[in-house]
C-alpha cells in the first residue's frame, strides 16, 4: 500500500475512535443529567416510571449520538478519499455475481481445467526407476521433503499452485488409491459447490485431502498413521496451504517411484497401460 493509502487509513482509525469515544462519554453524561434533573424536579410520581422515562431519554439521546457520529465519520471519510486524489461519487458497492455470471464462471474454469487435465495426463508420466536412487535406498516411512520446499521441484510447485485438482489426481494415481479421472472429477465436483456459493464445497475439498493424506501415511507405513493427533495436524496444515501439502506428497511420491517403492512401483504399468495399448 502507498504512503497516501496507509495516511488514510490509519486517519479515518482515528477517526472512527475519536468519534466513538465522543458519543459514549457524551450519552453518559447526558443520561445522568437527566437522571439529577429527574430526581431533583420530582416531576415522576414512582421511581420505577422515573426510570422507565429515563431509560427512554437516553435511547433517544444514543441514536440522535449515532446519527451525528455516522453522518461525522461518513464526511471525514469523503474528506479523506479527496485528500488522496479519489472521487467518492465513483466509489461504489461491489455488485453481487448474477446466476448467469457464476455459471459462466463455472463452465470456464471447467474447461481450463479439463485442458490442463489432457496436458498432464499426455506429458507427466509416472518417473522409472533410478538405481542411484534405489541404491540410497531413501527413507520414505517419513516426508521426504519439508511442507514448504515447494521450489525443491519447480513443475510439481506450478501445478499445485495453479491446477491442484490435476496434480492432486496425478497424486491419486500414483499411489493407487484412485484413478486420475475419478480423482479429478471429485476435486472439481466439490470447487463447483463453492463457487456456487454452497460453503461445504470448501470443507468437503479439506476433508478429502485430509483423508487421503492419511492414507498416503498408511502406503508408507509413515509413523502416526490413523493416530487422531496426526491426522488433526493434516487437516491444520490443509487448511493453512493446501497447496503446500499437495506439493510435499507429489515430491515424496516421485521419490518413491524413482526408488522403485512398492507403493507406487504397483501402479506404473496400470497408469501407462492406455498408453501401450494405443501403440
Amino acid at each position: 500500500m502507498s504512503f497516501p493509502g496507509r495516511f488514510c487509513a490509519l486517519a479515518f482509525f482515528a477517526v472512527y475512535c475519536h468519534a466513538a469515544v465522543d458519543k459514549e462519554e457524551s450519552c453518559n453524561v447526558m443520561g445522568q443529567a437527566l437522571i439529577q434533573q429527574t430526581n431533583a424536579k420530582g416531576t415522576l410520581s414512582s421511581k420505577s416510571l422515573a426510570t422507565e422515562e429515563v431509560v427512554k431519554a437516553v435511547d433517544t439521546t444514543k441514536r440522535a449520538q449515532n446519527s451525528a457520529a455516522e453522518s461525522t465519520l461518513r464526511t471525514s471519510l469523503f474528506e479523506l478519499i479527496q485528500s488522496a486524489g479519489l472521487k467518492p461519487e465513483n466509489i461504489q458497492a461491489v455488485p453481487q455475481m448474477t446466476a448467469k455470471q457464476i455459471a459462466v464462471n463455472i463452465v470456464l474454469s471447467l474447461c481450463l481445467a479439463g485442458i490442463a487435465a489432457l496436458v498432464f495426463r499426455k506429458y507427466q508420466k509416472i518417473p522409472a526407476a533410478d538405481e542411484s536412487v534405489i541404491a540410497k535406498n531413501p527413507d520414505l516411512k517419513h516426508w521426504s521433503s519439508g511442507p514448504f520446499d515447494c521450489f525443491a521441484d519447480m513443475p510439481i510447485c506450478l501445478w499445485s499452485c495453479c491446477c491442484p485438482a490435476v496434480r492432486w489426481a496425478g497424486n491419486m494415481e500414483m499411489v493407487g488409491l484412485l484413478t486420475f479421472w475419478a480423482a479429478f472429477g471429485l476435486f472439481m465436483g466439490f470447487e463447483v459447490l463453492g463457487m456456487a456459493g454452497i460453503s461445504i464445497g470448501g470443507l468437503a475439498i479439506i476433508l478429502m485431502l485430509t483423508y487421503f493424506r492419511n492414507k498416503i501415511r498408511v502406503k508408507f507405513g509413515m509413523e502416526g498413521a490413523n493416530e487422531c493427533g496426526t491426522v488433526c495436524g493434516d487437516c491444520v496444515f490443509v487448511c493453512c496451504c493446501s497447496c503446500c501439502a499437495i506439493s510435499q506428497e507429489a515430491r515424496h511420491l516421485k521419490l518413491a517411484a524413482e526408488a522403485n517403492h512398492e507403493a507406487v512401483a504397483a501402479q506404473r504399468g496400470v497408469a501407462e497401460a492406455p498408453a501401450q495399448a494405443a501403440i
